[in-house]
């Protein structure tokens, strides 16, 4: 049977992007709003002409979660190990948005028409 999911958003202290948990069978993949990569690469993605570069990155954070609660990563071992790869990736991603000064809200202006330059 195929798990059914749903991505939310949410603020946590916690230095990973994403968390999830299940829930009567359904899983939930919480996306951590206080992540650097939320803030300056997600957020900015939320308007409409960028809509569907978000949705692929909700996708594939969706799928990472449904991989973790897949029965072959469901032994402790096997769950630890992955714990630790997202908790690495949340911490890598922070500091390679801190480190190369990436903010994704100046490029997201610039795809507006209304701010391109006139041409003369």
């Amino acid at each position: 049977a195929r798990l059914k999911s749903v991505v939310l958003y949410h603020a946590s202290a916690d230095q990973s992007l994403w968390t999830m948990t299940q829930v009567h069978g359904f899983l939930i993949t919480l996306i951590n709003k206080n992540h650097s990569f939320y803030t300056n690469i997600m957020l900015p993605l939320r308007q409409p002409q960028t809509e569907q570069a978000l949705a692929a990155l909700e996708l594939f954070i969706s799928s990472l979660s449904a991989e973790e609660y897949s029965p072959h990563f469901m032994q402790s071992e096997k769950r630890t190990i992955l714990e630790e790869f997202r908790a690495y990736v949340g911490i890598h991603l922070n500091a390679y948005i801190r480190d190369n000064a990436i903010d994704l809200e100046s490029t997201v202006a610039l795809m507006n028409p209304a701010n391109a330059p006139a041409l003369e």
